[in-house]
């Protein structure tokens, strides 16, 4: 098991090997960490991206404030949700696309769930702790703790 730190601070895939400390991307066994120190641009923080696009599968994930992980498709798994870290940024999940996890996930920060075809399986919690916040109608729990979207719902999951 190794700890990967993410090391583009302008953002970039979460395929492309250079981008992670260890030069390889992160695994099943690896805890992947989105920390890279974010640009600043006229005394305001650039917020950056690492795309996911294909599946992935990390044993826990750990965001800061002001990265964004865009799972746009594929399955993103994280066996153990994000451990002891914490979601402190953002993760969207867009349609067609599915965000799985284990464990606990701390999110301090931001889940997006977006759909804008039929409805879509986004996101599978596999004994999980999880407390979900969405503003309005646009989230439906299912058995097995599944999560899914109806056409054309934008969901959040988040620390507000």
């Amino acid at each position: 098991m190794a700890i990967i730190y993410w090391t583009n601070g302008g953002g970039g895939d979460f395929t492309t090997t250079s981008d992670w400390s260890t030069g390889t991307v992160p695994g099943v066994f690896d805890q992947a960490r989105i920390n890279a120190r974010t640009l600043e641009f006229l005394h305001e923080v650039v917020p950056y991206i690492v795309t996911s696009s294909v599946n992935e599968t990390v044993l826990s994930l750990t965001t800061i404030p002001n990265t964004i992980l865009d799972v746009t498709g594929g399955i993103f798994a994280m066996s153990e949700g994000t451990n002891i870290g914490a979601n402190d940024g953002q993760i969207d999940v867009g349609d067609g696309a599915e965000l799985a996890a284990g464990g606990t996930i701390d999110n301090k920060g931001s889940i997006y769930l977006q759909s804008t075809g039929d409805p879509t399986q986004l996101v599978t919690i596999t004994n999980a702790s999880l407390t979900p916040r969405c503003a309005g109608r646009c989230l439906v729990c299912c058995p097995g703790g599944r999560f899914n979207a109806g056409s054309g719902w934008g969901c959040r999951l988040g620390a507000s």
